[in-house]
């Protein structure tokens, strides 16, 4: 497999950023709902870009605050900056940067969705809020095994949605399956390899985690032989 074929099938992958699930747990995920609330009557009907929701936000944090703070996500705002100009300087470094990937997993998990090209605040944001931790677990347990490529508003913006277009495939059920079948521990390199481009061929939840499971019998169950075995497949 030559660095170009590599590149291609890395940007295929539905790869949310790493620094997204770095401590992703309930308390992440309430807080971000409890800051896009903030500003919850901001959101027109048409919807607000990320940048629009970064600026709202910056404004919101002067004189309100959550009750589930998250110093990472606030440290993305410097509230001792006043104008336009300067807040959107910040918003154009990595800062702003660091905040999208927050962004794209509020719209993984649906707190956002896509009107157009623009976000529009979901009604399961509030949802969250308003819920007793146990009750978080069991609304996010739901929304993740719901997740499908299929009107997800976070895939259908990926560079690589036309893979997905038109396939009714649920990720986090299908790797489920996978694994009552395997009847083992998985590695997080083949639920990649297997799950993270699925053969849109196949067009079936069903036919893509038989197809994962004829594949696994000859990758192996170690990750050092999975990873070996792969590129070996692939003419690496």
């Amino acid at each position: 497999m030559s660095l170009a074929d590599f590149r291609r099938f890395h940007n295929e992958v539905i790869n949310m950023p790493r620094d997204s699930f770095i401590g992703f747990n309930i308390k992440k995920i309430k807080s971000l709902a409890e800051y896009l609330h903030l500003i919850k009557e901001n959101f027109v009907p048409d919807g607000l870009t990320q940048a629009d929701i970064y600026r709202l936000i910056h404004k919101a944090l002067r004189t309100k605050s959550v009750i589930t703070k998250n110093n990472e996500f606030e440290s993305f705002f410097d509230l001792t900056l006043f104008t336009i100009s300067d807040i959107n300087a910040r918003y154009n470094t990595s800062i702003g940067r660091h905040y999208r990937h927050w962004m794209e997993l509020a719209m993984l998990l649906g707190l956002l969705y896509k009107n157009g090209s623009k976000l529009v605040l979901s009604d399961f944001a509030e949802e969250l809020i308003l819920a007793d931790d146990d009750l978080t677990m069991n609304l996010l347990r739901e929304q993740v095994l719901d997740l499908n490529t299929i009107d997800n508003t976070y895939i259908k913006q990926l560079a690589s949605s036309s893979y997905y277009h038109n396939l009714n495939f649920r990720p986090a059920i299908a790797i489920i399956k996978y694994l009552s079948l395997i009847n083992r521990p998985a590695t997080k390199f083949e639920l990649s390899i297997l799950f993270g481009r699925p053969d849109n061929r196949l067009r079936n939840e069903d036919r893509i985690v038989s197809h994962a499971f004829r594949v696994s019998r000859r990758l192996g169950i170690n990750q050092n032989e999975q990873m070996r075995n792969f590129l070996e497949y692939k003419g690496g």
